[in-house]
This record gives C-alpha cells, sequence and structure tokens, in this order.
C-alpha cells in the first residue's frame, strides 16, 4: 500500500523483511542484553526472555488514567443496530 502511495522508501525505512528482524533484535538487545543476534536467532530459531514478573498491557493508563483521557472516559458506540 505504502508503495502504492509513493512512500515506499519512506514507510519501510529501506529495510526488507530480514532487515526488521535485524533492526529490532538489535535495538531490543541495547535493553535487554540477552537478545541473540540475527545470526544467533536463526541458529536456534528461538529465545526466551526471562521477567521479573507478569507483564500488564497498558499498565501505566490503568494506573495513571488521568495522564491517560484520550484512553478513557470516551462515550461508548452504539450497539443498537449491530448485532
Amino acid at each position: 500500500m505504502a508503495e502504492g502511495l509513493g512512500v515506499g522508501k519512506e514507510f519501510t525505512e529501506g529495510r526488507d523483511e530480514i532487515g526488521w528482524i535485524k533492526w529490532i533484535l538489535d535495538e531490543t538487545r541495547k535493553d535487554e542484553p540477552s537478545t541473540p543476534t540475527f545470526e544467533e536467532f536463526k541458529k536456534k530459531r528461538i529465545h526466551y526472555w526471562r521477567y521479573d514478573g507478569p507483564r500488564i498491557a497498558f499498565k501505566d493508563q490503568i494506573e495513571n488514567p488521568a495522564n491517560h483521557m484520550l484512553l478513557m472516559g470516551l462515550p461508548r458506540p452504539p450497539t443498537q443496530g449491530y448485532r
């Protein structure tokens, strides 16, 4: 779609699928040093990350709803007629 709109290079930042995988692993390694390199990941084909505790989606929004008003307090869309 991005190619069709003429923004393919900007959208992909010049990376193909393998390039994105390498970039994601490299960026993740900055915060999680145990993250394998692409070559290690390709060889093992699996990696388990260790966490100190449970991961809760939207934890900051739940704990600080006042700072996330765009997500909280919006009126619910009507459900009548959408069955």
